[in-house]
């Protein structure tokens, strides 16, 4: 009986805590755009596929999606990322 309400306290802690920054692993990987808007983006399984990088050590990302590149700065909360120039 013991063990068991320490696991039950356990899964409530765990499911009751908030997520405060995104899994370790997902800067320094190229993001590849597959839906805008709602509509899936035509993937040619290249490098010219439209993407986005984060850099998480400078705050900075870069993109290019074929003849238009975008860089900038973000910002994470909790759950957002803001993106400016």
């Amino acid at each position: 009986m013991k063990y068991l309400f320490i696991l039950i306290t356990a899964v409530i802690s765990f499911q009751c805590s908030p997520k405060l920054s995104p899994d370790a692993g997902w800067a320094h990987k190229r993001w590849v755009v597959t839906e805008m808007k709602g509509v899936p983006v035509q993937q040619s399984e290249s490098r010219r596929d439209a993407y986005i990088n984060f850099d998480i050590a400078d705050k900075k990302f870069n993109g290019n999606g074929g003849c238009n590149q975008i860089n900038g700065n973000y910002t994470i909360n909790n759950s957002s990322i803001n993106f400016m120039k």
